[in-house]
């Protein structure tokens, strides 16, 4: 009765002010109606909390992967990061082997600059985290004796941390080209300086091709540093280039498209069987000025590159390849780095592909 009451009591005042019952008093029912089922729940509710005390310090997978993942930095590098990143040692000696099977191009800095003007450092490592990445490449690209500033090193060491639960062996690369360096002692010279800076498990070298045969002994530096700091050692191959003795895999181009990558992969299977080799999409910056050559950023449009990526991810079928998802790169122009979440439907394309072809 105590309910039926008020109910009773709002309809004779709404006739006798003659307003249609759709109104006013269909308003005034309907809050009178849903204030008592919130009243209720709130009765439950804090009896829940009374009751278990100790519920709240319970966490789901889900929740422990939002904290994780939300204790980065929010800021972007170009500035200082919110917080330092100390838990996170550098790898020393590092004898695990490379799965390169969740291969992930992220290019964050040269250095000194933040490379990807829409995201933030937490954006970043909330999308990788997503995709589960096994390896990761360009994080750091340096010019020859530039050793990398502090929030490029907070940086890696960042993302690092806020994947380390989920891919605790995720390898990491630091990118140097044997072409700008004057003497094979400032190659040694500058990665024994770098790696007392830079948590990462392996070397990629560019340049390499012709190189190694013209002035070995740059290479020759190259491999011995790499070795004597318990690192692994990758290089950039061009076309048609053989592979030079001792390294642990190779990366090739796959701008030219699935049968050209498929005639550059028989190549390189000649001499090295067994050798793992990545598919990687960088910028031809001379391509993309004078109009000439391969280009996947300038010369493409977004339903091109997506057909690329489709394409090149079926030399995966392959034992011993792997594509190098483009999520955050390649470089272009200069000084930005191409972001796949802007690209129409690339970044749903780099998940399918992922899915289909690197479980």
């Amino acid at each position: 009765m105590k309910k039926i009451f008020p109910l009773f009591a709002s309809l004779l005042f709404c006739f006798s002010l003659g307003l249609p019952a759709t109104d006013a008093c269909g308003a005034q029912t309907r809050k009178t109606e849903q204030a008592q089922p919130k009243a209720a729940s709130a009765q439950k509710n804090a009896a829940t909390t009374k009751k278990s005390p100790g519920a709240s310090q319970k966490t789901s997978g889900s929740s422990r992967k939002a904290k994780k993942k939300s204790s980065a930095p929010a800021t972007p590098p170009g500035g200082k990061t919110s917080r330092k990143v100390t838990n996170v040692p550098i790898p020393v000696n590092y004898q695990g082997r490379l799965d390169f099977r969740r291969s992930l191009q992220i290019d964050l800095s040269n250095g000194a600059d933040w490379m990807l003007k829409h995201q933030s450092l937490q954006g970043v490592g909330d999308i990788a985290f997503d995709l589960g990445p096994s390896y990761v490449s360009g994080v750091l690209r340096l010019e020859a004796g530039v050793l990398p500033e502090a929030v490029a090193r907070d940086s890696l060491r960042s993302l690092r941390e806020q994947l380390q639960d989920l891919k605790p062996k995720t390898a990491y690369d630091v990118e140097i080209d044997l072409r700008n360096y004057e003497t094979p002692e400032a190659v040694a010279a500058h990665m024994r300086a770098v790696a007392s800076l830079v948590p990462a498990e392996t070397w990629l070298l560019g340049g390499v091709s012709g190189i190694w045969q013209t002035r070995p002994g740059f290479f020759d530096a190259a491999k011995a540093e790499a070795r004597a700091q318990g690192r692994r050692l990758g290089v950039m191959l061009f076309y048609g280039s053989p592979v030079p003795p001792g390294v642990d895999f190779a990366v090739i181009s796959g701008l030219d498209g699935e049968e050209e990558t498929r005639r550059q992969i028989a190549i390189i299977r000649r001499d090295n069987q067994a050798l793992p080799i990545l598919v990687q999409l960088s910028e031809d910056s001379f391509a993309a000025e004078d109009g000439n050559g391969y280009s996947f950023v300038h010369k493409k449009t977004p339903a091109e590159r997506r057909m690329l990526i489709m394409d090149l991810a079926k030399l995966q079928s392959e034992p011993g390849v792997y594509l190098l998802y483009p999520l955050f790169g390649p470089e272009y122009p200069a000084g930005r780095a191409y972001d796949s979440t802007r690209d129409e439907f690339m970044l749903d394309t780099i998940r399918r592909m992922m899915e289909k072809y690197n479980k």
